[in-house]
């Protein structure tokens, strides 16, 4: 009876030690979850804009990595700036091309969890740089992802996106469009979901 009294006891002071051995080891974070991911877009006949998705502090930020510039058409430059058409063509080249207008917003849990279930279900072709065939024409995106465990990835696809790589750019696009509040920012993000 002695034997099983020092055993009880041996048991009862151990346990408050398992029990918070276990609770430790629940809150130890997702080793590959995203935390940060920033996209940037390079299409062929507009500006490049990027974005930087923050996704420990909750929150993104869109703007434009170049100053505004609208260079000329060439029909514009070949022609008598006094006409009418040319006027017209010209304003229209301009309007598609607006001065993007930087913004910050929140993101919400479910905003960040859609990015978190899409870089989990990336492959090691994923997360490579490698690109076999790049087109020549089209948008060329590069990404950057910082994982929990402090691993960084710099994927460059180009124009030739991977599936994964292009359903995560263009979730972050979504994002972005539904927490615009911008008209010029709107014709811009347009023209980006445009090029797919």
């Amino acid at each position: 009876m002695k034997y099983i009294f020092t055993i009880i006891s041996c048991i009862a002071l151990h346990f408050p030690e398992m029990e918070n051995s276990s609770v430790i080891k629940n809150n130890i974070p997702d080793e590959g979850k995203a935390i940060l991911v920033k996209v940037s877009f390079f299409p062929s006949f507009h500006l490049p804009v990027e974005t930087i998705f923050n996704l420990n502090e909750k929150y993104f930020v869109f703007y434009s990595p170049v100053p505004h510039s609208v260079d000329l058409p060439q029909s514009i430059l070949s022609h008598n700036s006094s006409d009418e058409e040319v006027r017209e063509e010209y304003q229209n080249y301009l309007d598609e091309r607006p001065r993007l207008v930087p913004f910050k917003s929140s993101l919400s849990d479910n905003d960040i969890v859609s990015i978190q279930n899409i870089v989990k279900t990336f492959s090691d072709s994923d997360f490579s740089d490698e690109v076999e065939e790049p087109a020549t024409d089209g948008m060329s995106v590069n990404i950057a992802i910082l994982l929990s465990n402090s691993k960084c990835y710099q994927l460059n696809p180009l124009n030739v996106p991977s599936q994964k790589q292009r359903e995560l750019y263009q979730q972050i696009l979504n994002i972005i469009i539904s927490k615009n509040i911008n008209d010029n920012n709107a014709v811009i993000l347009k023209k980006l979901t445009e090029y797919d």
